[in-house]
């Protein structure tokens, strides 16, 4: 596959998460031919997908070395990549081992700390309108653990059972922490409970301070079942009701 084609396809990925499509980012970088390329893709990569901040960043690592980089720094970049991932899904597993946690979406460094601790329950929200939450109940039900799905309209009220909510991220810098759209009125909720309210969020998922995305347009209305429907993928959680950030 062409890396122009890998980068078309991250760019329609509405399923995948931040840490999966970053990897496959790497995979194009790789394909490029010349440093025309390479400058090419770097700068598509901190325009598509404008909430996932390890996109971003990893477009900004290249660009500020184009003139040096080469395949060993773009695989030195991705363990390093990998070990502040796995360093911070272990930081969380000991955090909510034999509690009751509620997680919304399908962050991958949730589903690590998850298979780490284990959890006495994990609640998981449907995640509309691709329903990430509900691949993830049943994965977690299949892999032996303790699991209820419930509806996103019902997030808020579960959150009163619960010892914890766990978040990925998708992003974090001074404005908030990008994630899911539903995850702030999950925050909420928490707060109203005293719950606390952990997101795991390695440097690499950081934006440059300063840094404020794009505002995200709304998607295909037709996901949501109407021609009407203002269809949002992503909402930011203020700082001030995120307990813990994990990195």
């Amino acid at each position: 596959m062409h890396w122009q084609e890998i980068l078309e396809t991250i760019a329609n990925d509405n399923v995948h998460g931040a840490s999966y499509l970053t990897q496959q980012a790497i995979q194009a970088l790789r394909l490029t031919k010349s440093k025309e390329e390479l400058i090419q893709a770097a700068n598509k990569l901190q325009q598509i997908q404008s909430c996932m901040a390890s996109l971003y960043n990893l477009g900004a690592f290249v660009l500020h070395r184009s003139d040096s980089i080469d395949q060993a720094m773009l695989d030195a970049w991705l363990r390093d990549f990998k070990k502040q991932n796995e360093e911070a899904s272990q930081k969380a597993a000991k955090l909510i081992k034999n509690k009751i946690i509620l997680t919304h979406s399908f962050s991958s460094l949730v589903f690590k700390a998850i298979k780490l601790a284990p959890p006495k329950k994990i609640i998981c929200t449907e995640s509309r309108p691709h329903n990430e939450g509900i691949m993830l109940a049943k994965k977690l039900q299949q892999d032996g653990f303790f699991v209820e799905l419930v509806s996103d309209a019902a997030a808020a009220v579960m959150v009163k059972e619960i010892d914890m909510v766990l978040f990925g991220a998708d992003g974090v810098a001074e404005f908030g922490l990008v994630h899911k759209v539903g995850s702030f009125a999950i925050a909420l909720a928490a707060n109203y409970y005293q719950k606390e309210v952990i997101a795991i969020a390695p440097k690499s998922k950081w934006w440059p301070k300063g840094y404020m995305p794009p505002k995200e347009q709304p998607r295909d209305p037709n996901e949501l079942g109407c021609a009407c429907a203002k269809n949002f993928y992503f909402d930011v959680t203020p700082l001030s009701l995120i307990t813990t950030i994990i990195n």
